[in-house]
């Protein structure tokens, strides 16, 4: 399961979109005039696709975007300190579970 946040989602979504439209490689600036508009702006798109291909979602090089998962598990949180209490919350229990074991 990949766990991603609103505006990832959001990014995520137009990214589906378009992957159909531009046969799978989609260019940054059919991003930036479909999202850049009002309180999202470029920098925060560049940090969101930064984002989603470090979680492996999408491969961002080049200002060209690839989809690389359509088919996971997307859980998605409302924001990035949501998401690291997720994932502290699934450390801990994975390090309670080996202590278990000892």
């Amino acid at each position: 399961m990949i766990t991603i946040t609103r505006k990832e989602e959001v990014v995520f979504n137009q990214i589906k979109i378009f992957d159909v439209e531009y046969d799978g490689i989609i260019p940054l600036d059919a991003l930036k005039k479909e999202l850049c508009t009002g309180s999202f702006h470029e920098y925060d798109l560049v940090q969101v696709l930064n984002s989603l291909s470090n979680k492996d979602v999408v491969k961002f090089e080049d200002s060209n975007i690839k989809l690389l998962v359509s088919d996971k598990k997307i859980n998605t949180v409302n924001s990035k300190k949501d998401l690291e209490e997720l994932e502290l919350n699934i450390k801990e229990k994975e390090s309670f579970e080996i202590i278990k074991t000892l």
